[in-house]
């Protein structure tokens, strides 16, 4: 048995030994310290991508694979009382310059960039600078101009300023977005009325005044959307789910403004507020029968399809529903029905004038109106006058 002790034996280490060992163990932990936090962050990480920000790595990757593109809804159109188009949507177009990362398309671009600026600008009618200024030597995509009309459009898709080159196809380097603006076709006529559709400081299109504003909701309708599948070089997946949300037009308006009194009225009452020199006029004509306005106009007037030029916001107000009304005379007719009704006077009853004025406390007797009067409006007696003369 003595000879198997040495097996049961603890071995001795030097202290050299003995350091090398402690350190080995250090290391080991360490490295499981090292491992274990390693693993915790991956964790951590993995249950914040998934969980925590889910929906926006899913939207980025949707982005990559997806294209949305979107419908402008047409507002309404409104009508005047005869059928004639007061308002209505006209397609015009948002010009872009538009280039690639392609070198060879950068290199054409450039080698005639002074001419394409000349004749967009030329067909734009803008000074040359105002496009200069855009067009620099990095630009992916740049706005050119808005709300161009289908002339301009035409004439821009048509000409050929990189004429003979394989990729200067006509139109190289424009991008055209569609968009709608809103016509006033008769200009000034019954603009109180219909209001203007202006925009927000976002630039978003919002309802100002008038119908316009009033109604925005129902006369702008709702946009449509539509979802498409792309592989990696940008073509729609036919297979791919397709997820269209059709536009819904807006409400259509019809007023019972008559076209033809209005511009009759409009015209009567600049003539008269002009010759009186006056600061404003309202008119209002109305069916009595059925309570349909005819006609109701106010002066100063504006043209909505140019708003902006409008100095004073105060001339942007319908005055003649907007505003408190300082009836005068028209209170006469009431007041002498209600003396008649009330048998004050008769019918046959006569006013002699011989002053031109009335003092107050002496037809009243009130302390309060003491030294105060009122007088006709050239302050001249107008003599014996009946109740239909007055």
């Amino acid at each position: 048995m003595s000879s198997l002790n040495h097996l049961h034996s603890k071995k001795k280490y030097s202290k050299q030994e003995k350091l090398g060992i402690t350190i080995q163990r250090r290391n080991h932990k360490i490295i499981l310290w090292g491992i274990t936090l390693l693993g915790l962050s991956v964790i951590i990480q993995a249950f914040r991508w998934q969980i925590i920000d889910s929906d926006k790595f899913q939207l980025i990757a949707q982005q990559q694979y997806r294209d949305t593109d979107k419908q402008t809804a047409e507002r309404g159109i409104i009508y005047a009382a005869d059928g004639t188009v007061l308002a209505v949507d006209q397609p015009v177009w948002n010009l872009y310059a538009s280039l690639s990362t392609d070198k060879r398309e950068r290199e054409l671009f450039f080698s005639k960039v002074d001419e394409y600026i000349t004749t967009v600008s030329s067909i734009l009618a803008v000074e040359r600078e105002i496009i200069a200024n855009k067009i620099t030597d990095d630009f992916l995509f740049v706005n050119l101009a808005k709300g161009i009309d289908n002339e301009k459009k035409t004439a821009l898709e048509t000409v050929n300023i990189f004429n003979g080159e394989s990729l200067g196809k006509p139109g190289f380097g424009l991008y055209f977005e569609r968009d709608l603006k809103r016509v006033y076709p008769n200009g000034e006529l019954a603009s109180h009325v219909l209001g203007f559709i202006g925009k927000t400081s976002e630039g978003e299109a919002l309802g100002q005044y008038g119908v316009e504003g009033f109604y925005f909701g129902d006369i702008t309708g709702k946009e449509g959307y539509t979802y498409e599948e792309k592989d990696y070089l940008g073509n729609t997946i036919l297979t791919a789910e397709y997820e269209p949300i059709l536009p819904r037009s807006g409400k259509d308006f019809t007023l019972t403004i008559k076209p033809a009194i209005q511009n009759k009225v409009e015209k009567l009452l600049k003539e008269g507020v002009e010759n009186t020199r006056s600061k404003s006029g309202s008119v209002i004509i109305m069916n009595p029968k059925t309570g349909e306005i005819i006609s109701m106009a106010n002066y100063p007037n504006y043209n909505p399809n140019e708003y902006w030029r409008v100095s004073d916001p105060w001339i942007f107000k319908n005055l003649s529903v907007s505003d408190v009304y300082e009836y005068g005379s028209v209170h006469k007719p009431i007041t002498v029905a209600i003396a008649l009704e009330s048998g004050a006077i008769s019918s046959d009853f006569k006013c002699n004038d011989t002053t031109g004025y009335l003092d107050l406390y002496e037809a009243t007797k009130y302390d309060d109106l003491k030294g105060r009067t009122i007088h006709t409006w050239n302050k001249k007696p107008s003599g014996k006058q009946s109740l239909g003369d007055a």
